[in-house]
């Protein structure tokens, strides 16, 4: 009578054990589902981030574009304009790349979510999920970080259009009569590049407005850097 007691009793254990990894597993089937739905939310999430942040950069880079080919008041800062404006196309491109990646793993995890609630092994393909989950937020990160790169590069475009040369390339001592001689920018006051200095273009400065038509030797309407080197003293 003991030892069949005692085997009743196994035997129930045993059926109790089975129940219970049979609700467990169920549970751990069903929280995978869950957790592959909230993975591809957050993925499409991160997708979306990576976009926007590409089509910011794309902005910045266009921009700076514009703003280095417009010109600039110095050959210091001619060159540094189209270094900062490549850094922003650089930049433009490394986030528009990022962007992609980011929305094909979101893809990916939206997918595999999509399997992972008609799979008999939900937990293997929620694993899937996840690690597609993560590729789309490291992708949005980088899309993010190019993104406030080429931000950065567009603004130090602008600021170089308008930087003066260190030391001016090109300077003519200018001079007027009993009063002390002074630097100019030669290239500066040169908007247009023509390798002459008009009356519109010198009207900002007084003293050599004043002198125009006397420096103009040859009376051609523009101020060679000879003319103005001739008055220096």
């Amino acid at each position: 009578m003991h030892a069949r007691n005692v085997l009743s009793i196994a035997l129930f254990a045993a059926l109790g054990l089975a129940a219970g990894n049979a609700a467990a597993q169920a549970q751990s089937k069903t929280q995978a589902k869950v957790e592959a739905k909230a993975d591809a939310s957050a993925a499409a999430e991160s997708a979306e981030i990576a976009r926007k942040a590409a089509e910011t950069a794309q902005q910045a880079a266009e921009a700076a574009a514009v703003m280095r080919d417009t010109g600039s008041v110095s050959v210091t800062g001619a060159v540094n304009a189209a270094v900062e404006a490549e850094a922003a196309h650089q930049a433009s491109v490394e986030a528009n790349l990022a962007a992609n990646e980011a929305v094909t793993a979101a893809q990916q995890a939206t997918g595999t979510a999509g399997a992972t609630a008609a799979s008999a092994n939900p937990v293997t393909t929620q694993v899937e999920a996840s690690a597609a989950t993560n590729q789309a937020v490291a992708a949005s990160a980088r899309a993010a970080e190019a993104s406030a790169t080429a931000v950065d590069a567009a603004n130090a475009t602008a600021a170089a259009t308008v930087q003066p040369d260190a030391v001016p390339v090109a300077t003519a001592m200018v001079a007027a009569t009993g009063m002390p001689s002074v630097m100019i920018n030669y290239d500066a006051f040169d908007l247009d590049r023509s390798g002459g200095l008009t009356a519109a273009e010198v009207s900002t400065h007084v003293r050599l407005t004043t002198q125009f038509s006397t420096l103009d030797a040859d009376a051609n309407g523009s101020l060679s850097r000879a003319e103005l080197a001739g008055w220096a003293r």
